[in-house]
């Protein structure tokens, strides 16, 4: 499902490209030739205007230069990436060209969570931590940790804690974001990218 959503989002963002293609030169061959410059027609990513000459050279003709002018405004490389295209494209890409991508569950407000002692019997309570309080929860991953001092025969310690967890892609780029945060952030990100349009097509 996660992969279906990177696509989709993706794919709005090379229609919207096609969708220009065709404005200017009207509708693509059917099957498309090897060697035809429709074959290259998707939405460009780079990240220096190098490339983005050197990308869009062999279809450059195939789309207005008004278009083509919006099109470079959100590139990467005129500074922070604010449409986030390259962890768009990459997560993309990764997902159809190399592996699926894995969940991970992460910990979330966790700077200061609520850990109390309930029952205490034959104990006494020394010292208590977060010790690990953001970040990827693995298996077997320490939350906290509890010291205690023995005072009685049948020691018994009922431990209260309100950790909270999300589930994210286990990728670096994003590793800290739910899920469904995710699909949309991207979406309204491609959505931006679509509407720096709507002047021009109405």
């Amino acid at each position: 499902m996660v992969g279906e959503m990177l696509h989709e989002i993706r794919s709005s963002l090379d229609n919207l490209v096609w969708f220009l293609a065709e404005a200017k030169s009207g509708t693509a061959p059917w099957p498309i030739p090897s060697g035809n410059p429709w074959r290259s027609v998707q939405f460009p990513v780079y990240e220096t205007p190098q490339r983005f000459a050197d990308g869009i050279q062999r279809w450059r003709d195939l789309v207005h230069d008004d278009d083509w002018t919006i099109l470079e405004q959100p590139q990467p490389y005129h500074g922070l990436d604010p449409y986030h295209l390259v962890q768009i494209t990459e997560l993309s890409n990764a997902d159809k060209h190399r592996a699926m991508h894995l969940l991970t569950t992460y910990h979330s407000d966790l700077v200061n969570p609520t850990v109390r002692i309930g029952e205490c019997i034959d104990a006494e309570v020394v010292a208590m931590e977060i010790t690990q309080n953001a970040g990827v929860c693995r298996g077997k991953t320490e939350l906290g940790r509890i010291s205690l001092r023995i005072t009685g025969p049948q020691p018994y310690v009922q431990v209260q804690e309100q950790f909270g967890f999300e589930v994210a892609i286990d990728h670096p780029a994003i590793i800290e974001m739910p899920v469904v945060d995710m699909g949309v952030w991207m979406s309204l990100k491609a959505r931006a990218i679509i509407d720096l349009f709507a002047s021009r097509y109405p």
